[in-house]
């Protein structure tokens, strides 16, 4: 074992790279002006880990971060923290503070919100409370990206935890993927599943579109595929409205869903796709044959 090993333990690396590993996501390697990042998908959401530095005039500060982007068009916020830890800035966002009918977790931790009965709604989920208390430091927080400089389309908003200093414990590191897979599914689906529910999934493809790049990508909208798994003609408006996107991968899901909408009203989108030079750009051979006839 080397000296260094000894005094400071597994490197960065080793144990995010084994991480990635069991929570079956991607290693992303850092660079000269990159840090390293792992990313792994629950359900619909992609969830990053990585680090950012934050500098003073004559410090800086190093954040280990988790981000979740997700469709949440009704605008709902929360906050939750450690009990003295940071300070009541969710105020200054509408945001109130919330007891949520469980003593110990109201007595250690400052809990805010815009909405107080999904508040609690989304903290009487036991499991949330106890992935919440398994973390010695949390500053989790639903960051909107509305406005001028919103990198995220209307309607998409952040899941975002930040902690200071670099996490290197893999259990700590395995019990936030765990927390960032389920508070999404409660906030978003309160415990009953959507998956076949046809206007939901029209107004996340209106909303979400595509694919949001950062450093990696952070966004990939699947809207598109369900409503063609569903085959619901209701949704071929919609579906059609995204053909001129920019996003290829986007509008190659489009053409697949109308494709195996199993009516006519898909079929005029499609005929007009004939000549476009930009559906040269969609990669044919990942398409169902149907779609592939369909061009």
């Amino acid at each position: 074992m080397s000296l260094l090993k000894a005094l400071f333990g597994p490197s960065r690396e080793k144990i995010w790279r084994q991480l990635s590993s069991e929570v079956g996501g991607q290693f992303h390697a850092g660079g000269l002006f990159s840090q390293f990042a792992v990313q792994a998908r629950a359900d619909d959401w992609i969830i990053t880990l990585d680090t950012y530095t934050q500098y003073a005039s004559n410090s800086s500060q190093t954040f280990t971060r988790l981000r979740a982007p997700y469709f949440n068009p009704e605008g709902f916020r929360f906050e939750v923290y450690r009990a003295g830890l940071f300070s009541g800035l969710g105020k200054v966002l509408g945001m109130e503070d919330i007891e949520v009918g469980h003593h110990r977790f109201d007595r250690d931790f400052v809990i805010k919100g815009n909405a107080p009965r999904r508040v609690r709604r989304l903290f009487d989920n036991r499991k949330i409370r106890h992935l919440i208390d398994a973390q010695p430091k949390i500053h989790l927080s639903v960051k909107g990206h509305d406005g001028l400089f919103g990198k995220f389309p209307a309607g998409v908003d952040e899941l975002h935890f930040r902690s200071t200093g670099t996490i290197k414990d893999l259990a700590q590191l395995r019990t936030l993927f765990d927390l960032f897979a389920e508070v999404p599914q409660q906030v978003c689906h309160e415990g009953k599943a959507y998956e076949d529910d046809v206007r939901i999934h029209i107004r996340r493809l209106r909303a979400p579109g595509g694919r949001i790049k950062d450093k990696c990508v952070l966004w990939e909208g699947d809207a598109a595929a369900a409503l063609g798994r569903l085959g619901d003609p209701a949704a071929v408006p919609a579906l059609a409205s995204v053909l001129e996107d920019e996003d290829t991968l986007l509008r190659a899901r489009a053409i697949e869903a109308l494709a195996r909408i199993q009516d006519r009203k898909a079929v005029g989108p499609l005929i007009r796709l004939l000549g476009d030079a930009r559906t040269a750009e969609v990669d044919v051979d990942t398409l169902p044959r149907s779609a592939q006839e369909s061009l």
